[in-house]
């Protein structure tokens, strides 16, 4: 156990942060429900639309060759499912399938088709982002840090936003100015800076 609190020093720092303001903090539904999609989907248009036109333009087509004899084959059923996961995982994010649903599903599905990549996946880095979550919806439900970030936002979203991604992560940091401000735009600018 010290082992990994040494050799996880940010994982640790953000758990204790995380532990300490949820015992003093009460759980928000608006924090849990948070979804814009009429602010995010013209943005994840514009950038999907240039993911597929820029390389249109601008890589030189030429056949692919591949410099080995293996013949490359893919599993079509695990195909199929990893799909479905993938669409569930779209379902749940819209609120079209219910959370505890999808990731029962989802983790089991996984479990199921490649406990390697279970195993190997990289669970201090994702714990840490999910506490990163729990530690920034606790404390914008602290008075004295409300009041101080919806000060700061009405003097200027896109520095506050910048400055914030300097001490937490840009998504936590949309989410939690996300409360105090109605000025998306420079909000999802400040954060992708």
């Amino acid at each position: 156990m010290l082992k990994s609190i040494k050799n996880n020093p940010v994982t640790t720092t953000v758990f204790i942060l995380a532990f300490i303001t949820v015992l003093f903090v009460p759980v928000d539904k608006e924090y849990i429900n948070y979804f814009d999609i009429k602010t995010l989907l013209p943005q994840f248009l514009l950038v999907l639309f240039l993911l597929i036109l820029l390389p249109i333009i601008f890589v030189k087509k030429e056949p692919l060759k591949l410099n080995y004899d293996d013949k490359i084959s893919f599993n079509k059923t695990k195909i199929v499912i990893y799909l479905f996961m993938f669409l569930l995982s779209l379902l749940v994010i819209f609120r079209a399938a219910p959370l505890t649903i999808g990731i029962v599903i989802i983790v089991i599905l996984a479990f199921i088709l490649d406990k390697k990549a279970l195993v190997m996946m990289d669970w201090d880095l994702l714990l840490t982002f999910c506490l990163f979550f729990i530690f920034s919806g606790n404390i914008s439900r602290i008075t004295s840090i409300s009041d101080f970030l919806k000060s700061l936002l009405d003097k200027n979203v896109l520095i506050t936003g910048i400055v914030s991604c300097q001490f937490i992560s840009n998504v936590p940091t949309a989410v939690l100015l996300s409360k105090f401000t109605n000025n998306y735009t420079d909000l999802l600018i400040s954060v992708n800076i």
